[in-house]
């Protein structure tokens, strides 16, 4: 064992960290962190490429991307759970 620790390269840039600071754009992704909803429990990570994905058990159910180049933020959400949004109401 060489005493060195795995790098991943999932820390977010300063430009991504300023936004998800308290009161900024993105500060309601961090709220989701271990938010309960109607008994699950959502669970956010850091991801390459300045990501934030949101999950819910196993299933990625949103990412955001920070995109400085095209100064934009992309936001999608997992087909699964877009398809059920567009449905009809009964």
């Amino acid at each position: 064992m060489t005493g060195e620790f795995p790098c991943y390269r999932r820390a977010p840039s300063k430009r991504l960290l300023a936004l998800l600071k308290p009161g900024e754009f993105l500060s309601p992704l961090i709220d989701l962190n271990e938010c309960n909803v109607q008994g699950l429990c959502l669970d956010v990570h850091f991801r390459p490429g300045d990501q934030v994905a949101v999950y819910c058990g196993q299933a990625n159910i949103l990412t955001v991307e920070l995109r400085p180049r095209e100064k934009l933020v992309r936001v999608r959400a997992n087909d699964t759970y877009r398809q059920q949004y567009r449905r009809e109401p009964d």
